[in-house]
């Protein structure tokens, strides 16, 4: 919800690229506006370039290639 990652963009921080890359982790934060927003189009340009360009791994060292998706987080009211 583009509230929430609003609200809590300094501890989505730690989710960013960097910070699991030598795991084999890699993250975006995207905010998503439901349809009807004004932003919607927002959503829908980040969910169509990950697909496009990231919804495989590289292929490691014995030619295997693997699917990414999305996470869903979530946070608890306050």
């Amino acid at each position: 919800d583009y509230r929430v990652f609003h609200a809590k963009e300094k501890l989505l921080d730690g989710f960013l690229s960097f910070s699991l890359e030598p795991q084999g982790i890699d993250a975006y934060i995207v905010p998503v506006f439901p349809d009807g927003h004004e932003h919607f189009s927002v959503t829908k340009k980040f969910e169509s370039q990950w697909l496009n360009r990231f919804s495989w791994t590289k292929a490691d060292n014995a030619d295997r290639i693997f699917r990414k998706g999305f996470l869903k987080i979530k946070f608890k009211p306050e």
